[in-house]
């Protein structure tokens, strides 16, 4: 078992995933008894490193590297226009 002081994910990170793992029943966690070491087994720790890597993405933030607002960004944007027009819709015809 690794321990978040020897974790790759660093420990803030680490103890989160431990606690989202035992809140899903998601297995390969535990907490000490004493309730200072959160605990990940190595196959568990491989599996939120994986995780992390796809999730964080490329530098820039855009899911593809090319400097490209990311989906979520695109998806918002695209959402405030169509409210937009709805509005002006709706404004018009009062």
């Amino acid at each position: 078992m690794i321990d978040q002081a020897h974790s790759d994910l660093g420990p803030r990170k680490h103890r989160d995933a431990v606690k989202r793992r035992l809140a899903n029943n998601e297995g390969g966690a535990g907490i000490s008894p004493n309730g200072r070491r959160f605990l990940l087994t190595p196959e568990a720790l491989r599996e939120e490193l994986a995780g992390k890597r796809k999730a964080k993405g490329p530098p820039d933030g855009s899911p593809d590297g090319s400097g490209a607002k990311s989906r979520t960004r695109a998806l918002a944007d695209f959402e405030k226009d169509v409210i937009g027009g709805l509005r002006a819709v709706r404004d018009n015809g009062r």
